[in-house]
Formats: structure tokens, sequence, C-alpha cells
């Protein structure tokens, strides 16, 4: 699952022009940074046969909220995706689909003396 959630922050990361571990992240989001995160929130049992279906949270923070809402619009524009080769290692990992789920702005909320916003995306990834 570590594997999957780099591999997928690498693809999202391709997607919007950011620079991985600088400005955006796996797992969570540094404190007091200007940045986005992808997160795996679960993976979810599934009866299909050969098929894994994992919850996957982009979120990103900045002061100023329309880059929130061209970041988050312009990775919405990505999904849904089908046949995709995701690069893990030395191999790649083909996964059936990524397909959006809810997305939004949240409310403005202090950090680090700052009033920032956010914006997620909700994804479900199918392998």
């Amino acid at each position: 699952m570590i594997q999957l959630e780099r591999a997928l922050t690498h693809y999202i990361a391709d997607k919007l022009n950011l620079e991985v571990d600088k400005e955006i992240f796996r797992g969570g989001l540094p404190v007091g940074t200007d940045s986005c995160s992808v997160m795996l929130l679960e993976s979810r049992t599934t009866n299909e046969l050969g098929c894994q279906r994992f919850m996957v949270k982009f979120y990103c923070s900045y002061p100023e909220r329309d880059l929130i809402m061209s970041t988050v619009n312009s990775l919405v524009c990505n999904f849904p995706a089908y046949g995709i080769a995701l690069a893990m290692g030395s191999s790649n990992l083909k996964l059936k689909s990524i397909t959006k789920g809810m997305s939004g702005l949240g409310k403005d909320f202090a950090d680090d003396g700052q009033l920032k916003s956010f914006g997620e995306i909700f994804l479900t990834v199918l392998v």
C-alpha cells in the first residue's frame, strides 16, 4: 500500500505539474506548508475476482482560495481514467480505473498563524 500511495502521488504530481516532496506530499501535509497531499484512506473489500478497491484523498491547503479552486478543478478534469500504468519501482502496476467522487472546498482555518483554505477530492482506485 505504501508503494501504491507513492505511485499515485507521483501520478497526480505529473498531472498538476507539481514537485513531489516540495509541492505535493504522500500521506499528509507538513505543518506550516502551502502544498498538496495524496493519502490512501482505506482498502475496501470487494467480491470481484482479481480486484482491489482503494479510497484515496487528494487535498491541498493554500492562503489563496482561487489557487485551491483552480488546482481542484485541474485535477477533477483528469478523471475518470482507465487502464493507467503506474510506475512502482522497477515495474508498472496496471490500474483498472481511477474515478472521482466528492470534491469541494473547505472552510478557512488557522495554520501557523496564517488563515488558509483547503480543497479536496475523493478518488476510488480499482486495481
